[in-house]
């Protein structure tokens, strides 16, 4: 299965969240990520300099859920847990 996620990022550092247009419009467009593959899950990730924060739709139609955790893998291992 595939997982896709729509990635940006906002121009400050510290605890990221999505702006009412970015709700709005993660909403409008997350159906067709589900017509593609549609096991899902699928989502959006917000960056901004030093955090991130992400939400996921595990089903097409289902309301978006907060992921509380973040986990950057690569040369180095890094865990954030989600700031509500």
């Amino acid at each position: 299965q595939l997982a896709a996620f729509h990635v940006h990022r906002h121009e400050h550092t510290g605890n990221p969240w999505f702006s009412k247009y970015d709700l709005d419009e993660s909403s409008k467009f997350m159906p067709d990520f589900f017509h593609v593959t549609p096991g899902g899950p699928h989502g959006a990730l917000l960056l901004s300099h030093d955090s991130a924060t992400a939400i996921v739709w595990t089903a097409k139609g289902a309301a978006p859920q907060l992921i509380r955790e973040i986990v950057l893998f690569g040369p180095t291992l890094k865990s954030a847990k989600a700031k509500t």
